[in-house]
């Protein structure tokens, strides 16, 4: 975003992880709210996880920023929490109306707010839209997952395989590519907002699953930056690892305790998203299919300490840059030693488009008959403690 904006500053804040321990030290907020209505603010969002920008669209100058889901119920107010909202609109100059994107279906929201949390009521939020996407939770996707994979794993024992176009029929890959074409939906969505000047606020309950999904997509497709193979690992370590996606506890990672419900894999239903993506833009994108393969399997391996832990604070608590090696070092080593490895002989860099720039937003078709079958699935075996 750009910390020398006189609109947006750089808080230190958090710098003890003691406001939310599932954020960065450091974030960017209005440079017109104090520290101290940020803390109240904190307290009003589930987990801590208060409202802050993660990027702004260099045209429009309408700010993308995240956050979790207030806590509530039907009735509760925070008078710093309505002028937090207000001072993210007012600083993006161009932006008349904030739009709040709530990621969850609007009867799960509503349940939420029996437990005390719940969504914004927009009578308290000035110049304030809500929209909820209807993107289902951790439960369903895992559901829906363990049933793909199965027929995945099972069909590549069979010695009369079904084609990948046979598998595209199947229904279990049918409700799989349902939830992948809600994530692109919603990612779309916020990308249109954006692109017509409207600031964005997204969220979902805790703000570490769908939210992340929506706003790194958004920024995938907006920003070539992240199209790049460096721009990419940027993009999952900022909205993915330094605002607290639980890759330990989504992926299993540890020992297998009660917590096991908390698997989810919202990480690579993510990285389908990207996958689908490229089928229709293959000239935007620095690294091909393997790049997101590497990753994905990586982040079941354990070899890499990047995507061990729940957060940034309990990696550094841990030491693990001290005591592990990062896969993006692995990555980058590989591709600056053959870029045929991780390298798309198709990549078009986003200079040769001109200074317009127009060129450089890639379209999102989120309809589920325009979804393909990803090879990984058929071809490769799931890492060894990939939820089933």
């Amino acid at each position: 975003m750009g910390s020398g904006d006189r609109l947006w500053r750089l808080t230190n804040l958090n710098k003890s992880y003691s406001v939310c321990s599932t954020y960065p030290r450091c974030f960017m907020v209005p440079s017109t709210v104090s520290d101290n209505d940020l803390t109240a603010v904190a307290l009003f969002r589930s987990r801590g996880r208060l409202p802050v920008g993660t990027w702004r669209h260099p045209q429009t100058k309408a700010v993308l920023a995240r956050c979790a889901q207030p806590r509530s119920g039907f009735n509760s107010r925070c008078p710093e929490d309505e002028r937090l909202f207000e001072a993210i609109r007012t600083a993006s100059p161009n932006t008349k109306t904030l739009y709040l994107i709530d990621a969850r279906p609007r009867v799960n929201a509503m349940a939420n707010a029996l437990k005390g949390a719940g969504f914004e009521k927009m009578s308290n939020y000035q110049n304030c839209k809500i929209k909820f996407m209807g993107v289902k939770n951790i439960h369903a996707v895992r559901r829906a997952y363990e049933k793909f994979r199965r027929l995945c794993v099972l069909n590549k024992r069979t010695v009369k395989r079904l084609t990948d176009e046979q598998l595209l029929a199947k229904q279990e890959t049918h409700d799989w590519l349902e939830l992948v074409s809600s994530v692109l939906s919603a990612a779309k969505e916020v990308v249109a907002k954006l692109t017509t000047a409207h600031t964005v606020v997204v969220h979902c309950s805790d703000g570490w699953d769908r939210t992340a999904q929506l706003v790194a997509l958004a920024q995938l497709v907006l920003d070539p930056f992240y199209r790049t193979i460096k721009g990419f690992q940027v993009l999952i370590t900022k909205d993915w690892l330094s605002f607290g996606h639980k890759f330990q506890s989504r992926t299993g990672h540890g020992k297998r305790t009660d917590k096991e419900k908390e698997v989810s894999p919202i990480f690579p239903q993510f990285i389908e998203c990207v996958w689908q993506i490229m089928q229709y833009s293959p000239y935007a994108f620095e690294f091909n299919d393997n790049y997101l393969r590497m990753i994905l399997i990586h982040s079941f391996s354990c070899q890499f300490g990047t995507f061990l832990f729940d957060s940034e604070s309990a990696r550094e608590q841990n030491s693990l840059s001290f005591r592990t090696y990062s896969l993006w070092s692995m990555l980058s080593a590989t591709h600056e030693k053959d870029c045929r490895v991780f390298g798309n002989p198709y990549y078009v860099s986003p200079e040769a488009f001109g200074a317009t720039g127009q060129e450089e937003v890639v379209p999102i078709h989120c309809d589920r008959s325009k979804l393909r079958f990803w090879k990984y699935y058929s071809d490769d075996p799931p890492a060894s403690n990939e939820p089933l």
